[in-house]
């Protein structure tokens, strides 16, 4: 039963974060698109995009890490028929 509540809880954490890692990165190429568009660049708002998208880069890496070490704990167990 207590394994049962950590894998839910680490795929639940996994989801979330890889979540997370995908909305910030959709939110920093907005951002960065819209620092470069037009006739005045603010190149501190696309530094501050760029550094949100690492961000939800990493939360993306962590998140997918969770995913890959439950599916890698289940690849040995034969399936019932």
């Amino acid at each position: 039963m207590l394994n049962w509540i950590l894998n839910s809880g680490n795929w639940g954490l996994g989801l979330l974060l890889a979540a997370i890692g995908i909305g910030l990165i959709g939110i920093a190429a907005i951002d960065m698109f819209k620092s470069v568009k037009g006739d005045t660049k603010n190149w501190a708002a696309f530094i501050v995009g760029l550094l949100i998208g690492l961000l939800g880069g990493f939360f993306l890496i962590v998140g997918a890490t969770g995913f890959i070490d439950i599916f890698k704990s289940k690849s040995n167990e034969v399936p019932r028929a």
